[in-house]
């Protein structure tokens, strides 16, 4: 099953936080390598994504269990729906929200994209040109040199966007580069060295419209300056080489009995025993790069990665409330960025969409070239290839809009 992607809107992704750096740029020199810090001196740039006052709308409208709202201090990281405590009766999470604040922590709001159109068409967009899983989380942390997380590392690529106020950040280096997301105590097993020196290699301060990239493994810390301070940050989490070449191995070693064997009675005995069950271990791990189906895993993971995204179904209500009034004359649209996957299964097109499959017979192969490559421009089930009459084309476009990948709204939301 081979990955097609909407295209990105131009200028909206990745482009448009990085400029003047182009994505290819970036790509070469920076991605999983270095940390990129991009000053501008355009407090506005990000205003169509995030504003103070929209932070200020979500904390309002974010209860009664404020489940999406965590808070921290000096690396003390809190949930304040947490049940254990007592202290938090629902009809006060707010006002325990803002005594913490006041106090000197910092806000956190997880998963502001789900919340915020704009950053949910950002979302949509990064995915489509990273291949990566988003998440994206507002930090609030008021002034006076508070600081909500002590030097520490993510276990996924970050993009720091500056909001409002500034904020210094220090940076300590990568003591174990490109950790792997995995529990800390298996982490340590590997003997990864995560000492943080006294002193950060760089500091930085970070304004509104300001970016910072940080490669997974980059030990970080961020401090308030006079004034409050909000940055969004998008953890960008990517497919890495390792679980591929776990899945490959299990694979193999499932359909190959060689693999399965154990090691020969005595293979520590002596020298040349070793020296023999170093040449079969050589030997074994030769089969399973011959063996391993690369091109389908890859697929598998391209598949995985297009829906690591919410699906978005704006205006899907109205669509489902108005379907039966669809008409040969009716304009319809391609729903904007929907991530789809296209393959044939005996006499079967499958096209996957919204973490779903919807079966279609070959015989329509130029209907759904057509509806694949309709660019998001408006059309009419008239306008659909001769394979189907008037009745079945009419029931083939209900039945995608019903399903959310065709939308009766318009091509942008």
């Amino acid at each position: 099953m081979s990955p097609t992607n909407a295209p990105a809107t131009a200028g909206s992704g990745l482009a448009r936080l990085l400029a003047p750096v182009s994505p290819r740029q970036f790509e070469d020199e920076y991605a999983d390598q270095r940390p990129l810090y991009i000053g501008r001196d355009d407090p506005e740039y990000f205003a169509d994504l995030l504003t103070f006052d929209d932070v200020d709308r979500l904390l309002t409208l974010s209860g009664p269990n404020f489940e999406n709202i965590r808070v921290a201090s000096n690396g003390i990281d809190a949930i304040i729906s947490s049940p254990e405590s007592r202290r938090h009766e629902a009809a006060n999470r707010l006002e325990t929200i803002y005594r913490h604040y006041r106090a000197g922590s910092t806000i956190v709001l997880n998963s502001v994209n789900e919340r915020i159109e704009p950053l949910k068409r950002l979302e949509r967009t990064l995915n489509a040109e990273l291949g990566a899983g988003l998440e994206m989380n507002v930090y609030l942390t008021p002034g006076g040199q508070a600081q909500g997380f002590r030097p520490h590392y993510d276990t996924h690529d970050v993009l720091v966007l500056q909001i409002h106020g500034k904020k210094t950040w220090g940076i300590y280096g990568s003591p174990f580069p490109q950790p792997l997301p995995m529990p800390a105590q298996e982490f340590n097993n590997m003997k990864a060295i995560l000492n943080v020196p006294a002193e950060p290699e760089r500091e930085l301060e970070l304004r509104p419209g300001d970016v910072l990239y940080l490669p997974r493994g980059t030990v970080h810390a961020a401090t308030s300056n006079e004034t409050a301070t909000v940055h969004l940050t998008i953890g960008i989490h990517r497919q890495l080489w390792f679980p591929l070449i776990q899945e490959a191995l299990l694979e193999v070693v499932a359909r190959d009995p060689r693999l399965r064997a154990a090691l020969p009675l005595g293979f520590a005995r002596t020298p040349e025993a070793t020296a023999e069950a170093a040449e079969q271990l050589r030997t074994l791990l030769g089969m399973l790069a011959e063996q391993a189906p690369a091109q389908r895993l890859l697929g598998a993971a391209a598949a995985r990665t297009a829906f690591n995204a919410s699906p978005s179904l704006r205006n899907h209500l109205n669509d489902l409330e108005t379907l039966n009034e669809l008409t040969t004359t009716t304009p319809v649209f391609r729903r904007p960025g929907i991530r789809y996957n296209l393959g044939v299964a005996g006499s079967s097109i499958r096209l996957e969409f919204h973490n779903k499959i919807l079966e279609l017979p070959t015989s329509l192969a130029h209907t759904v070239a057509f509806l694949l490559n309709g660019d998001e421009k408006a059309f009419t089930t008239a306008d659909l290839p001769a394979e189907l009459d008037e009745a079945g084309r009419l029931n083939l476009v209900k039945r995608l809009i019903g399903e959310g990948f065709l939308t009766l709204g318009p091509a942008s939301e």
